[in-house]
């Protein structure tokens, strides 16, 4: 197997998924950056595999207004490193019993996603959600990631070349990070919004300002 980082070296038995046994063999690691959000109403059905791309294509349409598809929007996020509960054990020993996350978010601003982030702001808590990274990791689980505070702001910038931008933030607690799993086949092209989205994450917008139709 060729090393995903230094090409020049080689290492036998070396697994992508498992530490590396010589030091030589540096697993390629995966990009972070969180590049999709999706949410999905209480309402709504979940996907049968949630670990299968193509199966979120049966719950989730931006293009419908009812309650009972999730939504996807695209952009660029990150979490920040979470914020601990520690119990103190005796005199010397703690655990950390909880950790709290937050989860930060931008997106443009269409008419597709506006409604979308008016109830975000009204705080309305009726969902979970999944996010999804630039290197093909979704999070989230069968039943997704219930949120425990939730806002949006839409600034709205003075710069000539200036869009309309919405940033998102989710807090949610966890005991660990939220399950997730490989699912390089996840929302390659939106679909449901028309525009397409480059590798770093990023809407394709044309000289017109329009989204790239596919």
């Amino acid at each position: 197997m060729t090393n995903g980082l230094n090409t020049y070296t080689e290492c036998l038995g070396c697994d992508v998924f498992t530490l590396p046994q010589a030091p030589v063999c540096v697993p390629k690691p995966r990009f972070s950056q969180i590049v999709r959000l999706v949410i999905l109403p209480y309402a709504a059905q979940l996907p049968l595999d949630w670990t299968d791309g193509a199966a979120w294509d049966e719950v989730v349409n931006n293009s419908n207004t009812t309650i009972r598809f999730g939504r996807i929007l695209h952009g660029k996020g990150g979490i920040v490193d979470p914020t601990e509960v520690r119990v103190q054990l005796g005199k010397v020993d703690q655990i950390i019993t909880r950790r709290r996350y937050l989860l930060e978010f931008e997106t443009p601003v269409s008419d597709e996603n506006r409604d979308l982030i008016l109830r975000i702001q009204k705080g309305v808590k009726d969902f979970t959600f999944w996010y999804f990274t630039a290197g093909s990791m979704l999070f989230g689980g069968a039943s997704g990631i219930v949120p425990l505070v939730i806002t949006a702001v839409a600034p709205l910038g003075a710069g000539a070349n200036d869009f309309e931008l919405a940033r998102i933030r989710f807090e949610f607690l966890g005991d660990v990070e939220p399950t997730s799993a490989y699912v390089p086949d996840f929302a390659d092209v939106d679909l449901y919004s028309g525009q397409l989205i480059d590798d770093a994450g990023e809407t394709l917008i044309d000289d017109n300002n329009d989204a790239l139709e596919v």
